[in-house]
């Protein structure tokens, strides 16, 4: 006679198969174990941040930071100046790394995955660094350019400036300091009869006499005047020109050693560059202790409950079948 299922009829097929479901989450557990403490090794995970701080005209290479981080050229660089040409090549580098761009804060963070901790924290602070250097390049090479064109101006006004100059010497070289004024003493009337009362002389021996004068050039003292502004002004012109070409060549040294490779890469402590008119601010990784990801615990736990559930469901359906079996045959 047929008769319908009930909840005692399942409880009793899990309990007579109690031996088998326990088993089998002894060694799916057991097995999870293995995998987990042997086989499978910890994923770590190192952040660095970078905080771009850009005036306006800056603002727009912001964009293009992360790309540059990820291009070929900076990661070959990273690689070899840490000697991990054993444990990365650039495409499995590329794809531990993880770059995340706040445009409203104007920040990145530079995000590597790996299993050895010191390497990864490692590879996190040079990537930084990095960064920091490519902005300094192009920050430096911007004002390599802006000074070019300030010195050159300088320059044509220092020529011009010489030239007004010269021309200003060869025209005071010329104007005497003093007007000398010659006169006839016939010339003064006043005056000759005057000499003729006191020397006792005739109007035609003081008519021969002469009167000479002598007053300040006002020509001479404007040219000199002048040539002084002019020189003042020239030797101001020299010390700006020299200013601007030592400027210019302090940054072409960086430039030279950025380009060289000479930044360092290692050992980063909470770091802050101005460079004109971008500052970048880097907050290294420290070295991660806890693992990304579930724990091996919990993996090993869910593994026992899963293998347990699936083996009940196993030994109900088992005795389903079995049962539609016999009342088959009868």
């Amino acid at each position: 006679m047929k008769r319908d299922l009930t909840i005692l009829d399942f409880i009793q097929s899990v309990y007579k198969a109690r031996l088998f479901i326990v088993v089998t989450v002894l060694c799916v557990v057991s097995a999870t174990s293995i995998v987990n403490f042997i086989f499978i090794k910890p994923n770590y995970e190192a952040v660095s941040l970078v905080k771009v701080n850009f005036d306006e005209k800056g603002q727009k290479g912001f964009i293009s930071l992360p790309e540059e981080i990820r291009s070929d050229i900076v990661i070959t660089k990273v690689i070899k100046v840490l000697n991990l040409s054993d444990s990365y090549d650039i495409n499995r580098l590329r794809s531990n790394m993880v770059i995340q761009e706040y445009k409203t804060s104007n920040l990145i963070m530079i995000k590597v995955r790996g299993e050895n901790k010191k390497q990864i924290t490692d590879i996190t602070n040079a990537l930084a660094s990095e960064l920091a250097a490519k902005i300094e390049l192009t920050d430096r090479l911007d004002k390599n350019a802006a000074y070019n064109n300030k010195s050159l101006d300088l320059k044509q006004t220092i020529a011009a400036t010489a030239s007004e100059k010269n021309t200003i010497e060869k025209e005071l070289s010329q104007v005497p300091e003093k007007l000398v004024n010659v006169k006839a003493v016939a010339d003064e009337p006043y005056m000759q009869s005057i000499l003729n009362d006191q020397l006792n002389i005739t109007n035609k021996n003081t008519g021969a006499l002469k009167i000479s004068s002598e007053e300040s050039n006002p020509l001479y003292f404007n040219l000199k005047a002048k040539l002084a502004e002019l020189t003042a002004s020239l030797a101001k012109l020299d010390a700006e020109d020299k200013d601007i070409n030592a400027k210019i060549k302090e940054n072409t040294e960086v430039v030279n050693q950025l380009i060289n490779g000479n930044n360092e890469l290692n050992n980063l402590t909470s770091l802050t560059y101005n460079t004109g008119y971008k500052s970048v601010i880097i907050n290294p990784a420290l070295e991660p202790n806890l693992p990304i990801g579930s724990s091996k615990v919990v993996n090993i736990i869910l593994s026992g409950i899963i293998s347990a559930f699936l083996s009940v469901i196993a030994v109900i359906v088992w005795a389903q079948i079995r049962r539609l079996k016999a009342m088959l045959q009868q």
